[in-house]
């Protein structure tokens, strides 16, 4: 159930960092941070789009602590952004929030994962 869970999280994820990163090159002009946001943010849905066919239990952790990582990246952004004034509070705590439960449900479904596989070794 986290997987699947997780999975839908990030995909819906996704076209919300497509609004700001839109918003930011064509009206602010801003193209190396939207770019530096857009990035991880959709890499995040893809790699737990991979992890979902993984070969191996060792696969399926590898692309969920990479996306944990993305997720990492894709919360420094909105800040960055936020403080210098290139959005709004609202796009800021959104994409903040999102975030953080995506970081909190991928923690927790990697330490249910490792887990399990201390207990059946």
């Amino acid at each position: 159930m986290t997987d699947s869970f997780i999975y839908t999280l990030s995909k819906r994820f996704s076209p919300k960092a497509t609004g700001p990163y839109k918003v930011l090159t064509t009206e602010k002009r801003e193209h190396n941070m939207s770019k530096q946001l857009l990035r991880p943010a959709t890499s995040i849905g893809a790699n737990h789009a991979e992890s979902r066919l993984a070969q191996s239990l060792a696969g399926y952790l590898s692309k969920i602590r990479i996306a944990l990582k993305e997720a990492n990246e894709t919360l420094y952004r909105p800040e960055l952004l936020y403080e210098s004034c290139h959005t709004g509070q609202n796009t800021f705590e959104t994409l903040s929030n999102d975030m953080h439960t995506i970081i909190g449900t991928s923690v927790n479904n990697i330490n249910k994962t490792e887990r399990r596989r201390w207990f059946s070794e």
